[in-house]
């Protein structure tokens, strides 16, 4: 294997973890919603969703009508990474 090069390391960026257990556990949700839970500037969020959707582990989807909200979701391995991020998170909670 070769370890200089590993995709998981992807999950060090700034709050990208956080983004993936926001969305696992709160579903699908409006672009602006996620930014507010996780940090002050969309730009950072923004930057972490793109890398995310490179890794296949969410979608982003814009809706058709006014006022033409952006929506993202988990996809299937999103769900299961982080449903594996979320049990690192309890364990470290102490639930």
């Amino acid at each position: 294997m070769d370890y200089r090069n590993l995709k998981a390391g992807s999950l060090e960026a700034t709050h990208a973890i956080k983004i993936l257990i926001i969305l696992y556990f709160e579903g699908k949700m409006i672009k602006g919603v996620l930014a507010s839970y996780v940090a002050k500037g969309t730009v950072s969020v923004q930057s972490r969703v793109d890398e995310l959707v490179k890794l296949g582990l969410i979608t982003e989807e814009r809706e058709d009508t006014r006022p033409f909200r952006k929506f993202v979701e988990l996809t299937p391995k999103g769900r299961q990474v982080a449903e594996h991020l979320a049990a690192i998170e309890e364990l470290l909670q102490g639930e």
